[in-house]
């Protein structure tokens, strides 16, 4: 290359510069001929989710009722039939189902029947004419006295399809019977279509034996139709289908998403539409513009360094000092760029590979997107963290903390990475010291880097096991407080030898092939940099083959607020003005300030907001740092020109927390600068904090801290239990609820005064039953803490239960009734 003239070195570097944006140009275009197709799969994958979701709670529900029905007291130890048709059919009525017992002989003989359409002599016939499903359940529950669940079938009284759950008991008489809870497919349907809302999906529910039992659409026209084949071939697996068959008496060609569920073996939730069909779609946020984006930087990056050779050049000719200088600096580079050529010439080289196999076989070509995928990603790494570590080093960086709600600031990174633990089957793990403050004041976006460093690196170099981040919180002392952070692994270790190596830049260990690095070795060195300039440092405590432990502490500030616990609507009262350009940030951000009971007032810039002021004074005023017409550094300029002495405060919200924009606003008297997305509840405290008592020109924040805590009153059935009928219905079963409560607990007081344990058991037993269907969490607890006591006749156990009981049910039932608030 010394060899050729200056002109033509520079066009064979222009040349080069073009490859990267031309290659990834190319990608581009034809990743987007498929890009629909994979978010259909995602699409209906999701929605089989939300099915099976579904359908494990509601069979969960059928299962915990037959226990409890199975061991009725007033079947099991006495023969009471009033009694046990009026406890199991009023739970049974609210999971729209219905109790059976059958004694067992030679004569299969209905004892009960819950339904209200059941006859007068219950039916009996010969046991040789029993269904086989039937049968098939109770031998599986004979032998494993547990309840299980029947494939479906059609019954004697009620003739349509029945999905029934079934336990094996020993009647008070020493008979023998099984227990049947049943509900009718028609009502499962008509739950998996209110669940469609009305949209062009098809819910539906396969039984093991590949028939379709339950459908949000034409139940009646394709009960017990056989599943089509290739949905039976794939019955232990989620997954989806584009393009496929429907069963030849519906016909049709559909996408398809499938999840078998977990509750009962060999059941199928299913979500089908009709195929549309794709067209091409390439919006501007998409994989296409980060692949022409990759291309771009790395187009720019080597004219970089031709422009870097050519002034290294000018600089070595200018004198013997600078030649010396620049002989050294070229050392130090040459590191730097033999490291980035090796590690950015693999995933070009595969990236070439591919494309070459591409372009000859067109039929295999969506078999080597991954590898293009993942090769341009790489690329881009590389090129992120190389400019990350020139950044820190730069000495412009600076830390910039501002108020952080550090649980959401966790759960939001842990969503961020579930899926890549999850595609290696690892549990993750987030684990809080109750006494962590609601709200510290830290650098969120560098706290949020460090962090995800830390987590990714711990799921790459883990196999089996799992992950678990954790937050401990020191004593408050002087408005501030010590948090430690630890991210652990199961992973496969690091030898102490090798801990000093981890931290340098490109510091990257010698390991066997199937244990080798895929990144560069700039991650830790980031991490190190920053947590040096937070005042702190990252500790390693780690042991090859068991696994590794990072661990850092930091000293965050609490900020200083009046009544800053903060519950569901923490900024009910206040009127606040937010300006924002960005329509889509705008609404999403306004809805999340209306739900938390704020009254917002939007505007597109400064402008607007400060027309708004002119005639109206609000409790907050909101803005954005970027904005047309007029920008919120420039409207802070303004405010001060019109008055000096405002009763509102001014908090920014910018996605770069540590640019000039951000400083001059600072500089100009903005009270607070959050980062985007918006912490509620550290807005909240940041608003308390700098109105006080007084100055305010709306009621203060209201809010407690046992509204949050009453989230705990409530589980999962009672939300079902909620969105599966009308809200007067919900009204009316929780006023027969806390009715029947209430007269309970009178009697288990006066049992408990009596010592009579085997009323308060029976009792203790028949609450249980109904706050597991209402999904009274806390209640529930109790009773069984009580039912365990009485076996025991542990007297002061059960006496210590009651108190507080009344307190309790009057705070679930409140919460219960402002459930859809």
């Amino acid at each position: 290359m010394s060899l050729l003239r200056p002109r033509t070195t520079k066009s064979l570097w222009l040349i080069a510069a073009a490859i990267p944006s031309a290659v990834m140009l190319s990608i581009a275009f034809y990743l987007n001929s498929v890009e629909l197709d994979e978010g259909r799969r995602e699409k209906m994958v999701e929605q089989a989710r939300n099915v099976a979701s579904f359908m494990d709670l509601r069979l969960e529900r059928l299962l915990s009722l037959t226990r409890f029905c199975a061991s009725d007291p007033a079947i099991v130890t006495r023969m009471d039939p009033t009694s046990f048709l009026e406890n199991c059919g009023r739970y049974a009525k609210i999971l729209d189902a219905w109790v059976v017992v059958v004694a067992l002989g030679d004569v299969h003989q209905q004892l009960f029947n819950t339904r209200t359409d059941a006859p007068t002599v219950l039916p009996s016939y010969p046991r040789t004419s029993e269904l086989a499903q039937l049968l098939a359940l109770e031998s599986e529950s004979r032998a494993t006295g547990e309840p299980g669940i029947a494939e479906v079938f059609t019954g004697k009284i009620y003739t349509g399809g029945i999905i029934s759950t079934g336990q094996w008991l020993r009647l008070s008489d020493g008979r023998e019977a099984m227990l049947y809870v049943g509900v009718s497919s028609k009502a499962i349907s008509e739950q998996l279509a209110r669940l469609a809302a009305g949209g062009t999906t098809i819910f539906g529910l396969v039984d093991p034996s590949g028939r379709i039992v339950a459908r949000s659409k034409d139940l009646d026209k394709y009960m017990f139709t056989p599943a089509a084949d290739w949905l039976l071939a794939a019955k232990s697996e989620e997954g989806t289908k584009l393009t496929v068959p429907g069963p030849p008496q519906i016909g049709g060609i559909w996408d398809a998403g499938f999840r078998p569920l977990t509750v009962a073996s060999g059941w199928m939730a299913i979500a089908v539409q009709p195929n549309g069909g794709h067209a091409l779609l390439w919006d501007f946020f998409s994989l296409e513009t980060l692949l022409v984006l990759a291309g771009a930087v790395g187009s720019g990056l080597i004219i970089w360094l031709y422009g870097f050779r050519s002034r290294s050049l000018q600089t070595m000719l200018a004198s013997e000092h600078a030649r010396s200088l620049a002989q050294q600096q070229n050392q130090n580079k040459s590191k730097l760029l033999a490291t980035f050529a090796h590690d950015a010439r693999a995933p070009l080289v595969s990236m070439i590979g591919s494309l070459s196999v591409m372009e000859e076989n067109k039929a295999e070509a969506l078999n080597y997107l991954p590898a293009v995928k993942s090769s341009a990603q790489s690329l881009l790494q590389l090129v992120d963290d190389i400019l990350e570590l020139s950044f820190l080093g730069s000495g412009e960086f600076s830390l910039q903390p501002s108020p952080v709600d550090l649980r959401a600031l966790v759960n939001d990174l842990l969503a961020g990475v579930r899926l890549e633990a999850e595609a290696k089957n690892l549990t993750l793990k987030f684990e809080c010291d109750p006494a962590l403050p609601p709200t510290v004041e830290l650098d969120r976006l560098r706290l949020q880097q460090v962090l995800r460093n830390l987590l990714t690196n711990a799921i790459k170099y883990t196999e089996k096991g799992g992950v678990t981040l954790q937050i401990m919180s020191g004593a408050l002392r002087n408005s501030s407080v010590g948090v430690t952070f630890s991210v652990a692994d199961t992973g496969v270790g690091i030898a102490e030898a090798d801990i000093g190596r981890i931290f340098r830049e490109f510091g990257r260990l010698d390991r066997p092939i199937d244990q080798r690095e895929t990144g560069v070795g700039l991650g830790l060195a980031i991490c190190k940099r920053i947590l040096k300039a937070m005042g702190t440092e990252l500790t390693v405590d780690s042991r090859v083959g068991k696994g590794t432990t990072f661990s850092f502490r930091i000293a965050a500030a609490v900020p200083r607020s009046v009544g800053w616990e903060v519950g569901a609507h923490p900024l009910s009262g206040l009127t606040i003005l937010y300006a924002e350009d960005e329509s889509i940030i705008r609404r999403l951000t306004a809805r999340q300030l209306r739900d938390a009971g704020a009254t917002v007032i939007e505007a597109e810039n400064g402008q607007q907001a400060l027309d708004y002021l002119q005639s109206h004074l609000p409790d907050l005023l909101l803005l954005d740092v970027q904005m047309p017409v007029m920008d919120g550094v420039e409207t802070i300029r303004r405010l001060n020109a019109m008055s000096s002495d405002r009763r509102y405060p001014v908090f920014l919200l910018t996605s770069y927390i540590s640019g000039p924009a951000a400083a001059e606003a600072r500089s100009l008297g903005a009270d607070e600068v959050f980062t985007k997305p918006v912490q509620i509840h550290p807005l909240a405290a940041a608003v308390r904090a700098r109105r006080g008592d007084s100055g305010t020109n709306t009621p203060s924040i209201g809010g407690s801290s046992e509204e949050e805590s009453q989230e705990s009153l409530l589980g999962d059935n009672f939300g079902i239990l909620a969105r599966s009928g009308s809200s007067s219905m919900l009204d009316k079963n929780v006023e027969e609820f806390e009715a029947q409560m209430r007269a309970e607990f009178a009697q288990l007081e006066a049992k408990i005064e009596a010592g009579d344990f085997l009323a308060v058991r029976t009792i203790a037993h028949r609450c249980l039953g109904v706050f597991l269907v209402f999904g009274a969490l806390e209640l529930a607890k109790r009773m069984k803490d009580m039912e365990n006591a009485t076996d025991l006749r542990q007297q002061t156990v059960i006496a210590g239960q009651n108190p507080g009981l009344a307190l309790l049910l009057e705070r679930t039932v409140q919460r219960m009734r402002t459930w859809q608030a």
